[in-house]
């Protein structure tokens, strides 16, 4: 009957010896966004990505002074499905837009992909599983860097590191669909 106790002694002393794994080099931040004025979503690169991460500022005083001691506290972590089929890699987040008028969230991804999310307005990131995507940049070298919509919101554009601009129609105006959808008239020989 001893072996039992013996084990669960080996087993909390392996977890009292449990420390986090730190990088030596620490991740890049590539996006923040706000939530609300001492809360943030935050997007990291490398060891860190395939997770948004939700932050809390620790001191709600000094937020805005660079304090090396402050710790900033994580509230919870949303997983990011896996964007990378053929390897299984974690393709961090690297850009975000969120138009509240077209009830999406545009999301660039760091191997040129964008992600559009639905938005119900209540909370910017419910959850990252029901999405559309749509490749546009290079894959390799071809980051999304910056998300913008016109300013009637019918177009949204992206810029990449590969140094492309791609447009996009957003909501599908009919007008625009019509406009060129018209046939050309044909000769008529008699």
């Amino acid at each position: 009957g001893e072996k039992p106790a013996e084990q669960e002694e080996e087993e909390e002393k392996k977890e009292d010896d449990w420390k986090p794994y730190i990088p030596e080099k620490p991740s890049a931040a590539l996006f923040a966004v706000y939530t609300s004025p001492d809360t943030f979503w935050l997007s990291m690169d490398e060891y860190d990505a395939g997770y948004l991460y939700h932050c809390q500022f620790g001191n709600k005083d000094d937020r805005f002074q660079y304090n090396s001691e402050r710790l900033d506290a994580v509230l919870s972590t949303l997983p990011v499905p896996e964007t990378d089929l053929a390897f299984g890699d974690d393709i961090p987040l690297t850009s975000i837009l969120i138009r509240e008028q077209l009830n999406c969230i545009f999301v660039g991804l760091k191997n040129g992909f964008i992600r559009i999310y639905p938005y119900c307005g209540t909370e910017v990131f419910e959850s990252l599983n029901d999405f559309w995507t749509k490749g546009a940049h290079d894959s390799e070298y071809g980051m999304v860097t910056n998300l913008v919509t016109s300013f009637d919101n019918r177009f949204a554009l992206s810029g990449g590191a590969d140094g492309n601009i791609f447009g996009y129609v957003v909501k599908g105006d009919l007008d625009i669909l019509q406009q060129s959808s018209e046939s050309p008239k044909m000769p008529v020989f008699a």
